[in-house]
Order: C-alpha cells, then structure tokens, then sequence
C-alpha cells in the first residue's frame, strides 16, 4: 500500500484505501465529482536561447596566371599605418600572399623608388628594377628580395609600367599587379602606359592597388590608370586592406546573400569565408550566369554547413563582373584580419577565427 501511495503522490494523483462497500461508494462518488468539474491544465513553456552554427563557403579556385608585382619602395611607404610603414606592411602582406599560392605558380618582382633620391636627376626618374623575373616560385628567395627593401626615392610610376610590359615579353597572360601609396612624381603619363601595354599584350591582366591613398585626386590618377588598361583599382588603408585587395586581384570574388525565411537580409559575404550564424533555415543567394542562385541552407546549432560554389558563378565572377572592386572603381571594403585575414563582422573586437583583437 505504501509504495501505490507513493506512485499516486508522484503522479500528481491521490489514493484511496476503501475496507468497506460504503467506503468503495463513497470512493467512486469523489472520482466521479472530479469528473464532473471543469478541468484544469498546467502548461510549460520552456525557452531556450538560439545557439550558434557555422556557415562555410567554398573558396573558388581561379586562373593560376604568371604574377608580376610592382613594389612602390618610395620616400613615402616610410609613412606609418598603425605604427608600422607602409614599406613594412607591404612586405609582410606580399610574402603571405605568396606563401598562399600553388607551389606551381610563377611569380615575379618588379620594385621603384628603393635606390636613388628623388633629387638624383636621371637616376631618380629611371630607378626601377627587375629583382625577380617571372619564374616558378621560390619563396625564400621572393621573401629575401622583399627583406632587403628600403624606402628611399621618388615614383617613376610611369617608367615602371613601361618597363614592367618587357617585363612580360614571352609569357602567355601574365597578370600585372601594381602597388603604390601615391602618384607619379617625375612627370611621365602612367595611364597612357597603361593603355599601351593593354594594347600592346590584350593578353593581360592588370590591377592597380593604392595603399593609403587619401586625396581624392590622387585616387582618380590611379583609377584612371587602372581603367585605361581595363583593369580593376583597389583602394586599401591598412594591412586586412591590403590583404583582400591582393587576394581580390588574384582570386576571383564571388559575392552572395544570406537571408531569412522572411528573406530579411542577414549578411553579405565571398565564398571562401566563414560566418557564425544563429541556428534555423536561411537562404544563399549567389549571383550566375542564368541568374541570381537560391539555396536554402539550415544551420544546425554547434555545427557547420558546407556550402559549394554553385554552377554559373565562377564563369561570372571570371568575366570581369564587379565584385571585390569594380572596373576602373574603387569601393569601400569591409574590414579583415591583420592576423589571418578572415572577414570581420561589423563592431567585432575579436576575429572569429583566430581569435586576435581588432585593431
């Protein structure tokens, strides 16, 4: 009896013991009265708070073309970005973007404005040099010439396009990467240049990133530049800056958007990258050839999702269509790791993927 006590307790219940026929009645009747009230119902509600998952995108794989890097060395890269030069920050981005590339890329390195005073007369105007002809990689070597720079001169910017074209002689479509913190300063046309190497190799490939360019003029020479090759500009004011320039310049950027089920727009992003997302049913969309791409995508909660690149993309990411940078343009970049180089969420402190703070 003890223990159909306890089962009718736990339950909620009560337990009724009758010895008697007038006892069992008396029994039956408080049941059938609990029968006959209005019944009560206890509901519970339990929340929880939406845990968190990982979205990752493939990273599109492009064209292995032959790179030449154009080094602005000038006076000026002796200018700090966070309490660094601009020659030092440079020189790190380029020998991390370096050691990213297939071991069978061929890559070589051009550099101005590292020898001579911009009051050196001829020499000055004419100080460019080929330190590394485009050849396979070797990255101790590349990382080597990068390390011995020093920033010294003026920008024959102009000369050092002239001379970069040669530079190119007899190798089937190179790309042509152009990094500089100013303008030319000894009076040559490094638009027309441009052009004519353009001209000269249609072959080509050519981007134009300006490094702490902050007068609005000095951007539109180096537009101008970049457009009169039909090439894309670039505009970067830290390191994460130049980071995903480089990295834009080489690879192709292919954008999408993540949005809810009210198709409510969560965040923008490039395949490759990696987002922390709330748990539920989203949506990717991805700009194609045949037109923008749907994919319904569920997050599940302290996992991650692997997205490929959807069939279309790559070939208009490839095209030219605008997408890390326009044609000729420049545009207003989110921000990136200086450590790692992942995209940064809008007010992040801390990089989701390696953790460092942001500075």
């Amino acid at each position: 009896a003890r223990g159909l006590f306890n089962v009718a307790w736990y339950r909620g219940g009560r337990y009724f013991e009758p010895h008697t026929r007038e006892e069992l009645v008396t029994v039956y009747d408080r049941i059938f009265d609990d029968f006959r009230r209005e019944p009560e119902y206890l509901l519970r509600i339990h929340l929880r708070r939406r845990r968190t998952g990982r979205l990752v995108t493939e990273a599109p794989k492009g064209e292995n073309r032959p790179i030449l890097f154009v080094l602005d060395a000038s006076g000026s890269m002796l200018e700090e970005v966070n309490g660094r030069t601009r020659l030092s920050v440079a020189k790190e981005v380029i020998s991390r973007i370096i050691q990213a590339l297939p071991p069978e890329s061929r890559v070589g390195l051009r550099v101005y404005g590292h020898r001579f005073r911009p009051f050196e007369g001829e020499k000055a105007r004419t100080d460019s040099q080929l330190l590394i002809p485009i050849r396979p990689l070797d990255r101790e070597k590349f990382r080597a010439a990068l390390s011995s720079l020093r920033a010294r001169g003026g920008t024959p910017l102009a000369y050092s396009i002239r001379e970069a074209a040669r530079d190119i002689s007899g190798v089937k479509r190179p790309r042509v990467i152009c990094i500089t913190d100013g303008v030319e300063s000894f009076g040559g046309d490094p638009a027309a240049e441009a052009a004519a190497l353009k001209e000269n190799r249609p072959d080509a490939e050519i981007a134009v990133v300006g490094f702490g360019i902050g007068n609005v003029a000095d951007r539109a020479a180096l537009r101008a530049m970049a457009r009169a090759a039909g090439g894309l500009y670039f505009n970067a004011s830290d390191a994460a800056g130049l980071v995903d320039s480089l990295n834009a310049a080489i690879h192709p950027r292919i954008p999408f958007t993540l949005t809810d089920r009210e198709e409510k727009e969560i965040l923008r992003g490039r395949f490759g990258e990696t987002h922390t997302v709330k748990e539920g049913k989203y949506t990717l969309v991805v700009p194609t050839s045949s037109g923008p791409k749907k994919i319904p995508v569920e997050i599940p909660p302290d996992r991650e999702v692997k997205v490929p690149i959807p069939e279309g993309a790559l070939a208009t990411a490839l095209s030219g269509a605008p997408a890390a940078g326009e044609r000729g343009r420049s545009e207003a970049r989110p921000k990136f790791c200086s450590n790692c180089g992942a995209r940064l969420e809008p007010g992040a402190r801390f990089c989701t993927q390696c953790g460092k703070k942001v500075e």
